[in-house]
């Protein structure tokens, strides 16, 4: 969704998506809904740009245990350290994906502070996590 900040979605992930039913639209007959706004192609840069991330987060603690810690004497100019292996560097990558239309229920709210303040809220409606957006604008 365009509507509600990724940061804030964020924050009340994960779903569990093999906990999923097939679609039926009587389960939104009665509840009002946001279509989707966003393309496949802008959605799929988005989701590989997350993936590259966390696969790259993932998979350093596993480098960085395994790395040579001494031996680096050949090589090595006068202003470096010799028992340093230098910087890790890793790149992830996807070669194929594919792809799966879900709705995720989220809850929208919004809540109107004492002071005035309105914030939005948003519910996982699996979970119920929930999360508190920033104010959005001052009562009268």
């Amino acid at each position: 969704s365009d509507t509600i900040p990724t940061k804030l979605l964020r924050e009340i992930e994960p779903y569990d998506l093999l906990g999923g039913v097939d679609y039926d639209p009587r389960l939104l007959a009665v509840h009002p809904a946001e279509l989707y706004q966003t393309d496949v192609d802008r959605a799929s840069l988005a989701v590989r740009s997350r993936l590259k991330g966390l696969a790259e987060r993932r998979a350093m603690p596993s480098l960085q245990v395994r790395r040579p810690r001494r031996g680096y004497s050949a090589g090595w100019g006068a202003d470096q350290d010799r028992s340093d292996p230098g910087r890790l560097r890793l790149n992830a990558s996807t070669r194929y994906m594919s792809y799966r239309f879900g709705l995720c229920p989220v809850w929208i709210a919004r809540l109107i502070e004492a002071d005035g303040d309105v914030r939005r809220v948003i519910v996982n409606g699996q979970t119920g996590a929930a999360a508190l957006g920033k104010f959005e604008q001052r009562g009268k």
